[in-house]
C-alpha cells in the first residue's frame, strides 16, 4: 500500500513517458513519504528492512505506473480484508 499522496506524483510525468523513468521517480520520492523506514543506515538489519519493505512495494508502483499509462484509474487496496479477501 502507497501513500495517498505518492499517488499525485505520477501526474507529474507524460502519459508516454518510459515506465522505468516513472519507476526510478516513484521510488526515490519515496523516501520523502517515508523517512523514518532507515533510523541507522549503518545497521544492516534496518537496511535489510527496508530493502524489503521496498521489494514489497515494487509490484504496487509497477501497476499504478501501467494503470497511469493507459488513462485508468488506480485500484485501491482494501485494508480491512486478508490478501485473498480482496474482490470487489
Amino acid at each position: 500500500m502507497l501513500h495517498e499522496g505518492l499517488l499525485d506524483f505520477y501526474k507529474g510525468f507524460r502519459h508516454d513517458a518510459h515506465p522505468m523513468s516513472m519507476l526510478v521517480g516513484v521510488v526515490g520520492a519515496l523516501s520523502s513519504y517515508y523517512p523514518d523506514q532507515v533510523q541507522d543506515i549503518k545497521n544492516p538489519e534496518h537496511r535489510y528492512e527496508a530493502a524489503i519493505r521496498l521489494l514489497a512495494k515494487m509490484p504496487t508502483i509497477a501497476a499504478n505506473i501501467h494503470k497511469y499509462i493507459i488513462g485508468q484509474p488506480y485500484v485501491f487496496q482494501f485494508v480491512c480484508f486478508s490478501g485473498g479477501d480482496n474482490s470487489n
